[in-house]
């Protein structure tokens, strides 16, 4: 199971976050937006390349041991607590 996100210009993306509060793998166009929203969770794409993308797909659907998310639970609580600490300072 995974998300596809295709974009040739994107702002911060709600559909990855909901895919990682969900727990569901992203494959994405290689946009810097993208990368810093998962980091090295995702797998990524050139948004021009339609013939790269039909190969991860290809390959997620023979293997989808690729790296999920961290506990998101717990990386909304210490971005809160981060969040605060701004402000407590």
């Amino acid at each position: 199971q995974a998300v596809i996100q295709p974009s040739l210009f994107e702002g911060w993306s709600t559909v990855i976050e909901d895919a990682k509060s969900l727990n569901v793998q992203v494959i994405c166009s290689n946009l810097p937006v993208h990368i810093e929203q998962l980091s090295l969770n995702g797998i990524y794409f050139n948004p021009y390349n339609e013939m790269e993308l039909a190969l991860i797909i290809k390959g997620f659907m023979k293997s989808s041991d690729y790296l999920i998310y961290e506990d998101y639970d717990e990386r909304v609580r210490r971005f809160a607590l981060n969040f605060l600490s701004i402000f407590s300072s």
